[in-house]
């Protein structure tokens, strides 16, 4: 048996590190397939990982990552049209193994990256473990297109890994009934758990701060709404600096937006370029809250007890919501609320005594 982690972002990479690790406890054979959606960024992580590069196979090459929703909308067409035998070919050669249905194949989340490692394990006939399954914002367009990846996901998958009840809930309500697996917390939780054990902080601030993460196409396409993100951003940093650290595609955004980047830097905003998850969960951990549009970042703030508003109108992830995480719907009311006191949200989390990756384990087929 191999298990095949068909994955496109340094995000998917993040939580299914866990995944990889208890593999490696099992001795069972494992390779990370880089669809190239992130592939820079992918890489970048999988070496603060301190993975293997003999295993780290490329399904295409990436010279730079995806910046704007027409170059992703290239990459996926070309990514969707890639034969079975492209495939087992390139698997083979760097591998020696071409993939076989006792195998399985694991997709993340619900990026264009999920969707295609979706298809790809039908092409192959190898079936899918879809960790982070069920998960729902039930508007089809919000966010886009990652409802809609979910939705299409969920078919095409043979197991599902549903965080919680609401989200296996989701699946049943689909007619989802087969192999849905609650694994009782998100695979994230345990990624914190290790990277914190495992790698040291390097030059953390010493005074309080913030942190603002933006990344999501829905926001940075629209202009109202990135202005009014960065808006907020400039508000949060009167009361405590804030430290705004730039996806590739923000980074983008703000390069081709000269003016609003020098509003950024006249406001003594610190702008730092996206950090190795060894360094940024540190960066989490000591601050005093986030501000963010992710659904990784949300889980992420839930699970170190960290108060953090939502810039999004609606959020599948159910994640801290009513405790230490505020879904802002851009309402001037709730934003304010939050930052005139972030601290009343913070929240001291009881651990569960098995983790996510346990019952993941539990749930799928040994060899």
């Amino acid at each position: 048996m191999v298990y095949w982690f068909c994955l496109g972002t340094a995000a998917e990479l993040i939580k299914i590190f866990p995944v990889i690790q208890e593999a490696d406890k099992r001795n069972i054979e494992w390779y990370v397939l880089s669809t190239g959606q992130s592939g820079i960024n992918l890489l970048k992580q999988y070496k603060d990982f301190e993975l293997p590069e003999k295993r780290l196979i490329l399904l295409q090459e990436a010279s730079r990552d995806l910046s704007s929703s027409m170059m992703a909308l290239k990459w996926f067409f070309k990514s969707v049209l890639i034969s079975k035998s492209f495939i087992n070919k390139i698997l083979e050669k760097h591998t020696g193994h071409i993939p076989q249905f006792c195998d399985l194949w694991f997709i993340h989340g619900d990026t264009l990256s999920t969707l295609l490692g979706g298809f790809y394990s039908k092409l192959l006939g190898i079936p899918a473990v879809h960790v982070e399954a069920g998960m729902r914002s039930h508007h089809i367009l919000s966010p886009f297109p990652e409802e809609i990846n979910r939705r299409i996901v969920s078919k095409l998958a043979t197991y599902h890994m549903a965080s919680d009840d609401n989200a296996k809930n989701n699946l049943l309500s689909e007619g989802i009934t087969k192999n849905v697996t609650v694994t009782h917390g998100n695979t994230v939780m345990d990624t914190l758990t290790l990277a914190i054990k495992k790698f040291k902080p390097n030059g953390l601030p010493l005074t309080p701060y913030g942190i603002a993460n933006i990344h999501r196409f829905e926001n940075l396409n629209s202009e109202v709404r990135w202005n009014k993100i960065i808006e907020i951003i400039i508000k949060a940093n009167l009361k405590i600096p804030i430290i705004f650290v730039l996806m590739p595609n923000t980074a983008a955004k703000l390069n081709n937006d000269l003016l609003l980047k020098e509003k950024l830097v006249m406001a003594n905003i610190k702008l730092v370029e996206r950090l190795p998850f060894s360094q940024f969960v540190h960066l989490m951990n000591n601050s005093d809250f986030m501000l963010t549009d992710g659904g990784s970042n949300q889980q992420e703030c839930f699970h170190l007890g960290k108060p953090c508003l939502i810039l999004r109108d609606h959020t599948e992830s159910i994640e801290g919501i009513g405790s230490c995480c505020v879904l802002s719907k851009f309402s001037d009311e709730i934003i304010d609320s939050f930052l005139d006191n972030p601290q009343i949200f913070k929240l001291i989390n009881s651990k569960e005594k098995k983790s996510a990756t346990d019952y993941l384990f539990e749930a799928i087929p040994k060899i």
